[in-house]
């Protein structure tokens, strides 16, 4: 995500965003090629599969990004601009809806994932009888 925000300075929030809606709709792909294997292999076999399979992705990934060189600029930027205009950001916040709104949807989200991942063991001895070992 930092690297996606420094090339993209003026549209910072839409750039993490739809770098975070990828991590969020990894499922809708991930979901039915791990369905798919569990039906041919088991569990394991398809765990140590995705498992290599997503190492190799991320890894590639990894290597073919680059932040932006230290002297680099949006072509129609110059270079004495600021790139946003200058806010009494810390002194405000307390009093921003905007930042208590932010609050309860992150906080909302990390309940949720933090159920889901709470849930995941009991529906997956219950579902596919994976054996708690």
């Amino acid at each position: 995500m930092a690297v996606v925000s420094r090339w993209f300075p003026e549209q910072k929030g839409l750039a993490v965003g739809l770098t975070v809606v990828g991590f969020g709709l990894s499922p809708l792909v991930t979901a039915p090629v791990a369905n798919h294997l569990i039906t041919l292999y088991t569990v394991r076999p398809t765990l140590r599969i995705l498992g290599i399979a997503l190492m190799t992705i991320i890894i590639a990934a990894a290597l073919a990004m680059q932040f932006p060189p230290r002297d680099w600029q949006l072509p129609h930027q110059t270079p004495g601009s600021p790139t946003c205009p200058a806010n009494d950001y810390p002194k405000n916040l307390w009093r921003s809806r905007s930042f208590y709104g932010l609050w309860v949807c992150y906080t909302i989200g990390t309940m949720l994932g933090l159920s889901a991942i709470g849930i995941s063991s009991p529906v997956g001895e219950e579902i596919i009888q994976i054996s708690p070992t």
